[in-house]
């Protein structure tokens, strides 16, 4: 979740999160941990906090006086029988959070949801869910819109705007605080655009998601659920917010 109001007071330590989501084949999920370390300092021991459709989900927050430009990571059982590879997460500057996938008896790090449902080691594989980047000019020719994203707040009623073309269906989940772990206040399922026009991309919807909220949005904390082809579902900050609060966008 993401923020438009709330920046880093100076001298506060620096908040740097990795989300790890992690998919066994076998759906064995007993017993596992995260092991995270940073350059030149010893590793601790993490638990996986939540699950999802793809798996277990890891939530590490690692506080430093300065943005951490990696950090590793293994997925082990308690002792240490069962271990992935060494995972080095690279991270972005001015990005509050960076997000991961891991696949059991997969040696590569996906950064995306939809890289890594193509895995031969996922069980629910989908074949074609990486058609965005393998044919990306295609995809862009096809899928490509040049209007406005994000949100448009006003005081009478907010707009939404998500591009997810690959996405089977999104909801606009609402959040009863702004707090990290906040339950559901409601959910608002989002329409598909129709219309296509590959002439002029302006007008090219059939790739975006659209709801409007018509009551005052102000200081609401939001995120998206976006569902995939292979009936699985993730919960995202919207990708448009430029800062953060609790990772909660606010109005």
């Amino acid at each position: 979740m993401s923020s438009i109001q709330k920046n880093r007071i100076e001298g506060e330590p620096m908040k740097n999160t990795v989300i790890v989501h992690y998919h066994s084949q076998h759906g064995n999920y007993f017993d596992y941990s995260l092991w995270k370390w940073i350059d030149f300092h010893e590793g601790t021991d993490s638990q996986f906090s939540g699950f999802d459709s793809f798996g277990l989900v890891g939530n590490l927050t690692i506080d430093s006086p300065f943005f951490l430009e990696h950090i590793y990571v293994i997925v082990k059982n308690h002792n240490w029988s069962i271990k992935t590879r060494d995972f080095r997460i690279q991270r972005n500057s001015g990005v509050p959070k960076t997000e991961v996938w891991i696949v059991e008896g997969d040696d590569t790090l996906y950064y995306s949801h939809q890289a890594a449902i193509t895995s031969h080691y996922y069980c629910h594989r989908d074949s074609h869910a990486f058609d965005m980047a393998m044919n990306y000019q295609y995809f862009d020719y096809q899928w490509g819109f040049q209007g406005w994203v994000g949100y448009q707040y006003q005081k009478e009623k907010t707009e939404f705007r998500l591009w997810a073309p690959t996405s089977a269906k999104v909801d606009l989940i609402f959040y009863q605080t702004t707090d990290d772990k906040s339950s559901i206040d409601y959910i608002v399922p989002m329409e598909r655009g129709v219309i296509i026009n590959l002439a002029n991309h302006l007008y090219n919807t059939h790739g975006v998601w659209f709801a409007t909220i018509e009551h005052d949005l102000n200081f609401q904390a939001y995120a998206y659920r976006v569902y995939y082809r292979d009936k699985t579902f993730q919960d995202t900050r919207d990708p448009y917010s430029i800062a953060t609060t609790a990772n909660v966008p606010l109005f």
